[in-house]
């Protein structure tokens, strides 16, 4: 009902954002009633993306409350737009970006000290809400590279063993669109990822490409040279997912943690499955405890920071070992 009485206000994209917000939460109500919910991701996910929008609504406001000099209004609106994006964020586990933290710190006192009125018109009170309309649109960015993370998971792995398949069979078209596909694909898998690892992945995503174009002129006819190609994708999607992993852990973001782990677990997996390699017992063990957390997230249930960084540990040492020499060409 709250963001019903919000999209009356709105108007344009942030309207028609707000009144779907409005539906999924009406949807999730049912759902819930129904008992069909039994995972807290998909509650956090849609609250975070109507707490956004709202603080996108105040934020617009803000902006034609300064365009016609009405300075209370401005500092009105952009108290509440702080407050909606910082819940947002710890809906998330964004709230300890330093990035976020200055903005929205800066619209704070900047709208204390239009609604106190200790100053006509405070000094860079423009550049302020250029910045946080910047950080509502990052935030944004920042969810739908984790929902396109999560569409594209594993998907490489398919295309690689499809590829592969087409090239013993010679059917050197076929196996070169799919070695273009599985390149698509882990690039939007690490869509969004640090860019301490986007080095290391756009030169894996360059030789999947450079294999398609090899496979179709001739110069790579041996589907042994082209695991070697598909171990060194697969380990570099295990390193950046567990970098992520990390990253997600140091901003409270256990649940997105977890879900990078499970990445990160497909990659170490996909790994050794190219190199011909075995899991040895201990290995195993580690994998199935990350599949073990994942199934708790899923399932509702308190995953621990300890857990989490205790599973960070054990597949660093795993990650390293899967950077070791892949099958020879």
């Amino acid at each position: 009902m709250y963001v019903n009485l919000q999209t009356l206000r709105a108007q344009g994209p942030t309207k028609a954002a707000l009144r779907d917000a409005e539906i999924s939460l009406r949807e999730l109500s049912k759902e819930m009633a129904q008992g069909k919910i039994s995972s807290p991701g998909r509650l956090d996910r849609v609250f975070a993306w109507t707490q956004r929008s709202i603080a996108r609504l105040h934020h617009e406001k803000a902006k034609r409350a300064y365009a016609r000099g009405d300075l209370e209004a401005v500092g009105i609106e952009l108290l509440a737009a702080k407050t909606s994006l910082i819940k947002a964020a710890a809906w998330t586990g964004d709230q300890a970006d330093p990035a976020l933290i200055e903005s929205t710190e800066k619209a704070g006192v900047l709208a204390s000290r239009l609604l106190q009125s200790t100053e006509h018109r405070p000094a860079g009170m423009r550049n302020v809400l250029l910045d946080f309309g910047a950080q509502v649109d990052r935030m944004d960015l920042r969810a739908e590279s984790e929902a396109a993370r999560g569409l594209f998971s594993g998907e490489a792995q398919s295309y690689m063993k499809q590829g592969e398949a087409a090239l013993v069979k010679r059917d050197v078209g076929e196996a070169a669109a799919y070695l273009r596909k599985a390149a698509s694909c882990m690039a939007l898998e690490t869509l969004g990822t640090h860019t301490d690892v986007k080095p290391m992945l756009e030169k894996e995503i360059g030789g999947l490409e450079q294999a398609a174009k090899d496979v179709e002129n001739g110069t790579l006819k041996s589907p042994k040279r082209l695991r070697l190609y598909f171990a060194k994708a697969q380990n570099a999607l295990a390193k950046a997912h567990h970098m992520e992993a990390a990253r997600n852990l140091d901003r409270h973001a256990y649940e997105r943690a977890v879900t990078s782990l499970q990445a990160a677990v497909r990659g170490i997996e996909g790994s050794a499955e190219w190199k011909g390699k075995e899991m040895k017992n201990s290995s195993g063990k580690a994998l199935q405890r990350v599949k073990e957390l994942s199934r708790r997230v899923r399932e509702g249930d308190r995953v621990s920071p300890e857990e989490i960084s205790a599973a960070i540990t054990d597949l660093k040492r795993l990650v390293a070992k899967s950077d070791s020499p892949a099958v020879s060409p």
